[in-house]
């Protein structure tokens, strides 16, 4: 079944999670919602699974992309956009997982409507269900709202699901994660989408921050909540270090001025690798800080290459808005739980 065209698409790039894409679409099949209302595209960057979608396509209105490599996925997501027919765009990981069969009606009932009466939102993040591991076992999964600021999250808790739905809270982020987020289309083609620079990494985090330097809103609305299985795969950490580097440092050269771009580069080469590198220590011992600190260097080094060889254009934020971003947004969030009689 195929419509022209779509109050919602929802856009998942995988790449050899096959199971657990075949779990999430199991989770949108018995979703609860008017099917023609949306469209899946699916956009695959690993082994084909072309077996795997056709048995949906009865039930499901299903678009199905191979690439012919793995292109990233920032221009994975990208293809997946250009391909889709919905007013908004849900974005969802391979390995996420609709843990109870309202959601989608939900997300139409409640953030669709309200992107529909406040055009200057662009952006609905989720909070999200990440596992619990006890002695390298999954033993059940933990309500997070990674993104959402630290004097706001402590009020932010299982327990208040219902308090939050009851009162329609919405909080400001200055940044989100892609793996359950909403997205106003027009405002991701009017920014340029992500950035096809940034293989991976940081990519939904520029994205977030030119949303906002065009004036538009990111909201995070903590009582739908997403699983993210976050499925183990083997991980080469020091690639994902350069790649953070890299990423990291085009990011703050487009959006930021030039003293903070400046600052937080200083900063990224040194406390934060510093920081980084206990992290890495718990996820790989074997690591050195030579090595990580080499990574991090090519991908400074490749980063500048890419602004003076690619012309990347700058569009810094105000320091006003870094401001707000930065320090104000924490006031604004404890000032809408006030308004809301929650504080």
């Amino acid at each position: 079944m195929s419509y022209p065209n779509k109050l919602l698409s929802i856009v998942i790039v995988t790449n050899n999670r096959s199971e657990d894409l075949k779990n999430l679409l199991d989770s949108i099949v018995y979703q609860d919602v008017n099917k023609e209302l949306f469209e899946i595209v699916i956009v695959n960057n690993g082994d084909d699974i072309e077996y795997l979608i056709t048995r949906y396509k009865n039930y499901l209105d299903i678009k199905y992309i191979k690439n012919p490599k793995n292109l990233g996925a920032s221009k994975g997501r990208n293809i997946g956009v250009k391909d889709s027919c919905g007013e908004f765009i849900l974005f969802l990981d391979d390995d996420n997982y609709l843990q109870n069969n309202n959601i989608l009606k939900e997300i139409i009932e409640y953030d669709i409507k309200l992107m529909k009466e406040s055009q200057d939102i662009g952006a609905i993040r989720y909070a999200t269900e990440y596992p619990i591991y006890k002695n390298g076992k999954r033993v059940g999964y933990e309500y997070a709202v990674y993104e959402l600021d630290v004097k706001t999250k402590k009020y932010c808790n299982i327990n208040n699901i219902k308090l939050f739905k009851k009162h329609e809270v919405y909080f400001y982020l200055n940044h989100f994660a892609t793996c359950g987020v909403l997205i106003r289309k027009e405002a991701f083609e009017k920014i340029g989408g992500f950035d096809e620079n940034m293989f991976v990494y940081v990519e939904d985090i520029d994205l977030c921050i030119r949303l906002w330097i065009n004036n538009y809103k990111v909201l995070l609305n903590p009582w739908i909540v997403i699983r993210h299985i976050e499925t183990p795969k083997s991980r080469n950490y020091l690639w994902i270090e350069y790649q953070m580097a890299k990423n990291q440092i085009l990011m703050l050269y487009k959006n930021f001025p030039v003293l903070l771009f400046l600052f937080y580069t200083i900063h990224r080469l040194t406390l934060q690798c510093v920081i980084g590198y206990k992290n890495l220590k718990n996820k790989d011992p074997h690591i050195s800080f030579l090595s990580m600190y080499i990574n991090t260097l090519k991908g400074l080094k490749d980063a500048f290459k890419l602004i003076f060889t690619h012309n990347i254009q700058r569009n810094p934020m105000s320091y006003r808005l870094w401001k707000f971003l930065r320090f104000d947004i924490s006031k604004e969030n404890l000032k809408i739980l006030k308004e809301k009689g929650l504080l």
